[in-house]
């Protein structure tokens, strides 16, 4: 399917998919930089 053929509800329901995924890739990502931290480590925050 093109998504110059999708209607506005089918854009707005692929938008919810993808940014379900994205939340989710980046909280693995988070979670994945997380386990590598132990006590003692030296951390900075942007």
């Amino acid at each position: 399917m093109l998504i110059d053929d999708m209607t506005i509800e089918q854009l707005l329901e692929l938008n919810e998919i993808i940014c379900e995924r994205i939340d989710y890739l980046r909280a693995k990502q988070d979670q994945n930089v997380l386990a590598q931290m132990h006590i003692g480590n030296q951390v900075s925050f942007n």
